[in-house]
């Protein structure tokens, strides 16, 4: 068998047991045993990438700058797109996000 896909896996762990009907070749004729050499290759299919953490004060005094940095990542490695909206009493930011790498920082006047 090449290639096993399950559609909607169950989360949790998984015990995956490997057995053969017939062996044509002893791998090891070392031993007394009949032993075949076989790889085992178990890998999550990941859609998107991981929610940010977002880290930043909660609270603020009117006129300062904050940083607030969002950290992310992408289990396949791809540039992370995210739009954010950023409303105060006075001022309305909207950012699109490019995270390369793994965090941005955005810089709001409150």
């Amino acid at each position: 068998m090449e290639n096993v896909f399950i559609e909607n896996p169950e989360q949790g762990g998984w015990l995956i047991e490997v057995s053969a009907d017939e062996l044509i070749q002893d791998s090891h004729v070392e031993t007394p045993e009949l032993d075949a050499d076989y790889a085992l290759v178990v890998s999550p299919v990941m859609s998107g990438p991981y929610p940010p953490i977002i880290n930043g004060t909660s609270s603020a005094d009117i006129g300062k700058e904050y940083d607030f940095t969002f950290t992310t990542t992408d289990p396949t490695g791809e540039d992370i797109y995210y739009y954010v909206t950023w409303v105060t009493i006075n001022r309305r930011l909207d950012r699109s996000l490019r995270i390369r790498g793994d965090s941005y920082i955005i810089t709001c006047l409150v």
